[in-house]
């Protein structure tokens, strides 16, 4: 009964574990994918594919929240992010959730690692940083 369910998330699973063989509404059987054109600061994360769906009925639509590690961005909801400083040493991904006549359903896409990322006052800070270690504060 689980095979090929709800790839990404257990989400799928227990829905069908707790509703019996009744509509649920979409099911993920492969994640969502995102890509980037770079992993500085002002680079764009983008989605690639919302993953395939199965189990839908009617019309498909698709909302998205971008996730730094395990916690929901606030306000980036779009298909696209900027990378931000904020982001520096942190993992990225999006959560795709698909809804349709019957129900929804989510899946999370691959992650993208940001590393060490210079930002405006990172300049200013070592040299803050240098002045005080050599001359004192």
């Amino acid at each position: 009964m689980a095979t090929g369910i709800g790839i990404g998330t257990s989400q799928s699973l227990r829905r069908i574990l707790t509703t019996g063989t009744g509509p649920v509404g979409p099911i993920n059987t492969v994640p969502p994918e995102i890509d980037s054109d770079g992993t500085g600061v002002g680079s764009l994360l983008s989605l690639v594919s919302n993953g395939t769906w199965t189990n839908t009925t009617g019309t498909v639509t698709y909302t998205y929240q971008w996730y730094r590690g395990s916690t929901p961005i606030v306000g980036e909801t779009n298909d696209t992010y900027a990378i931000q400083v904020a982001d520096s040493n942190k993992n990225l991904k999006l959560k795709v959730t698909a809804t349709d006549s019957v129900g929804s359903g989510y899946a999370f896409s691959n992650t993208i690692s940001i590393g060490y990322l210079w930002g405006a006052n990172t300049i200013s800070q070592i040299w803050g940083s240098l002045t005080n270690l050599i001359w004192g504060s």
